[in-house]
């Protein structure tokens, strides 16, 4: 499972871009709304001596670089077909 979406690699990345804002949810269960790619980037990172990891929370929109559609990624299995998406690109 895709939990944490920091360290998706470069590819990845370049095929497709998050529409904010969005949510994120916090180790503690807490939602975060972000506005912006550096507060996801805050946010995802937490507080170090925090159990548990943040992760984005479904649904989120994302763009795709190539066509510019919009796409919903509403669960975990919507995020497992952008990711092959992205790879077979």
């Amino acid at each position: 499972k895709l939990k944490n979406f920091v360290g998706m690699n470069l590819k990845l990345k370049v095929c497709f871009e998050y529409q904010f804002p969005l949510q994120v949810k916090k180790s503690n269960g807490e939602l975060v709304t972000v506005n912006s790619p550096e507060e996801l980037e805050r946010a995802l990172r937490g507080n170090p001596t925090t159990s548990g990891r943040s992760v984005i929370a479904f649904p989120f929109d994302v763009k795709l670089r190539e066509t510019g559609e919009i796409i919903t990624i509403a669960n975990e299995a919507d995020l497992k077909a952008l990711n092959e998406r992205c790879r077979n690109r």
